[in-house]
């Protein structure tokens, strides 16, 4: 298991500077934030741009464990809903410039928000889902989508049976969908961590960690390894699913939005917490 970096932590700092430094920290691997106040947005890189930036992930020894992007599958209006499509297909050929292997080409994001009820609204919610993830395999690429603690999808039986059901539905999200599994959004919900990582690391296609804790009935995120998630159980449990990619961090907005945030010290708390936890996991190290 690669440890990786998420640049959704560093949306003031450029990317040429960012990957550098966190490889020469020790992380092995990166996730590209995309979204679009992000340099690596798809409407800033020109097939230049897109091939200069390729060719620097590798040269640095990283992996790239996919995109990261904030698409609204629930947008209430038809227009809208044709944008969120139109962008997701423009991230999906963003990933085709960035990755030469396809496993890579993972498009991690949240379902988004708008006016469904899971109650009235889940056939509907299932063929959004399964719309996106037959626009990610029309484009060779994998749709990972996200619950997020509070929303419509934020427990760990729900999530699962938005994917057993949407793969069941469509051929093209038996292919192509899956989770990107972050489990700060199961463990501030009271889930059990080992039960949640075997529900939900089968389907995944991607992962992010972080901690958080429920202060005055709101969420508050924090790095991993500030909270109370053992993350030594983590990876034995995510080793126990046979999960061998990237366990990526990835810092909060409520973090990085902090006047005092230094991005730096912040990359090597984190590493340096989950290489510890990697270690006494007994999971080996990447030579």
């Amino acid at each position: 298991m690669k440890i990786g970096f998420g640049t959704y932590a560093t949306p003031r700092v450029p990317l040429a500077q960012v990957l550098p430094h966190v490889a020469q920290m020790g992380y092995e691997s990166v996730e590209l934030c995309v979204a679009s106040q992000y340099e690596a947005a798809p409407h800033k890189l020109g097939s230049a741009e897109r091939a200069a930036l390729r060719g620097q992930v590798q040269d640095l020894g990283l992996e790239l464990s996919g995109l990261m992007v904030f698409v609204n599958l629930l947008a209430e209006d038809p227009e809208e809903l044709g944008q969120q499509e139109d962008l997701f297909r423009r991230v999906c050929l963003l990933a085709q410039d960035l990755a030469i292997d396809p496993a890579s080409r993972v498009i991690a994001s949240t379902i988004g928000h708008g006016p469904q009820t899971w109650e009235q609204d889940a056939d509907e919610i299932l063929r959004r889902v399964a719309r996106f993830a037959e626009i990610a395999d029309q484009e060779s690429c994998r749709f990972a989508l996200e619950p997020h603690v509070g929303g419509i999808l934020s427990d760990p039986e729900r999530s699962a049976w938005v994917v057993e059901q949407a793969r069941g539905r469509n051929a093209s999200a038996a292919h192509a969908l899956g989770l990107n599994f972050d489990i700060s959004h199961f463990t501030v919900g009271g889930y059990p961590l080992e039960e949640t990582v075997a529900r939900l690391a089968p389907y995944s296609w991607h992962t992010h960690v972080k901690d958080g804790r429920m202060e005055d009935g709101k969420v508050r995120f924090l790095l991993p390894g500030e909270g109370d998630t053992d993350y030594v159980a983590y990876f034995r449990a995510m080793a126990a699913t046979g999960w061998t990619g990237a366990v990526t961090v990835e810092v909060s907005a409520q973090i990085f939005n902090r006047e005092d945030y230094d991005p730096w010290s912040a990359a090597q708390f984190c590493l340096d917490h989950l290489r510890r936890a990697r270690a006494e996991a007994g999971i080996p190290t990447i030579v």
